[in-house]
């Protein structure tokens, strides 16, 4: 009797448990999905792009040496700030006046140099037609006392007395003509080192003298024995150092304009198509902001590190001191500005081979089901969150907004998100 009723009781819950399945399946059958939907809607659509930078100045002032002079004085270092007419440098205003009397004597011995590097060219070329002339008339001589000799040699009985001065004659006339050709390929030789070149080389010592001398007397005479700054700035470079003696023409001195601040941006080749002069930027430091224009963008590419750039410049229109010359920012340039166009939001837009498209809900009963259309679309400009739709919706459609990747199944049907 007890065994009978275990199989009653396993017997039902069998039946509960097939019952509770069947109803699950059914219920699942019967479920659809529930997706959001969205329509287009007008707006403005603005796009930018967001890079680093670099802070620079747009206006610098280098300095040079008047000359071979001493240092009196430096009162800057490189990253100090310094005000219009500020002393930085001074010279040694005596040893500015030895300095401009070296350069003169210089400019002179340059000059003498030349003068007797071209008397000596002279003076060879001189000695090179005389051996030339020397060679032609020996060479005569020896034609003549040949032809003498040869004449003697051929008489029945030569005279031995006239053949042997013949001979010794002809003889010597031969020893002198090896020394002369010997003579005139010297002389070739050393006409060859008076080119053109070498003639160049040295006028080229004479102008460079003349130059500093010309700059070291413009200076003494105007008394520039001292550096000012021109602007308020930044001293970004200083070759200077008190007691020594600069060489002509060294850099001293460098600085940067502290108003005319720009901002030094690198542009990749996807950048650049989208970056033109004019555009509006934005230029974060910290919790500091600046409006900004670009203002300047290289004709030509270059190298940094393995990648190819152009470089482009941001002027800063209202710096202040917290944009120090060298530090990095953070910049956003305004790319693109549509106002009142059409837009979806960029997860309903798809692509494929064919193009881009969407997909929109469309009604099939009362029972508050649709099913997916999928739609083609012209598009333009986006931005991260907002598509332009150029043409392909009329306006009113209920777009599927990030539709699943199993909509395009056969009679897959969904129903709309309450709220949609």
């Amino acid at each position: 009797m007890k065994k009978k009723k275990k199989w009653i009781v396993l017997a039902v819950v069998l039946l509960l448990v097939g019952a509770g399945i069947f109803g699950c399946l059914r219920m699942a059958a019967d479920a659809i999905p529930v997706l959001p939907v969205g329509g287009a809607h007008q707006g403005d659509l603005e796009t930018s792009l967001s890079i680093s930078g670099q802070v620079t100045s747009g206006t610098t002032k280098t300095f040079f040496s008047p000359g071979s002079v001493k240092v009196k004085a430096v009162a800057c270092q490189v990253g100090d700030t310094v005000t219009q007419g500020e002393i930085l440098i001074e010279y040694d205003a005596e040893d500015m006046a030895d300095s401009l009397s070296q350069l003169a004597l210089q400019h002179e011995n340059a000059k003498l140099q030349y003068e007797d590097t071209y008397r000596k060219m002279t003076e060879t070329q001189q000695d090179y037609t005389d051996a030339e002339d020397d060679i032609d008339a020996i060479q005569d001589d020896i034609d003549f006392f040949q032809e003498k000799l040869d004449k003697e040699l051929e008489e029945s009985w030569p005279d031995e007395e006239r053949v042997q001065k013949y001979t010794e004659k002809v003889a010597t006339l031969k020893q002198d003509l090896a020394i002369l050709k010997q003579k005139k390929e010297s002389l070739d030789s050393a006409l060859k080192s008076f080119s053109e070149q070498s003639f160049q080389m040295l006028q080229n010592q004479i102008d460079l003298a003349a130059i500093n001398y010309n700059m070291a007397a413009e200076n003494y005479i105007e008394g520039n024995s001292q550096v000012e700054a021109p602007f308020d700035g930044v001293v970004t470079q200083l070759a200077a150092l008190e007691g020594a003696t600069t060489a002509p023409g060294q850099t001293i001195i460098t600085l940067a304009d502290s108003s005319d601040i720009r901002i030094a941006v690198a542009l990749s080749k996807y950048d650049l198509s989208r970056v033109e002069l004019g555009q509006q930027a934005v230029v974060t430091f910290g919790n500091h902001r600046y409006e900004g224009v670009v203002s300047h963008i290289d004709a030509v590419a270059q190298m940094v590190g393995t990648a190819t750039v152009v470089q482009a410049e941001i002027t800063v229109a209202e710096p202040d001191e917290a944009l120090r010359l060298g530090v990095e920012t953070d910049v956003e340039i305004k790319t693109f500005k549509s106002s009142n166009v059409t837009l979806l939001p960029v997860e309903a837009v798809k692509v494929d081979r064919n193009g881009e498209y969407c997909y929109i809900a469309v009604p099939v009963d009362d029972k508050e089901r649709f099913r997916p259309e999928k739609l083609y679309l012209e598009t333009g400009n986006s931005s991260d969150f907002d598509i332009e739709i150029l043409s392909g919706l009329e306006g009113d459609e209920k777009v599927i907004l990030n539709p699943p990747s199993n909509i395009s199944a056969e009679n897959y049907f969904f129903k709309i998100q309450a709220g949609e």
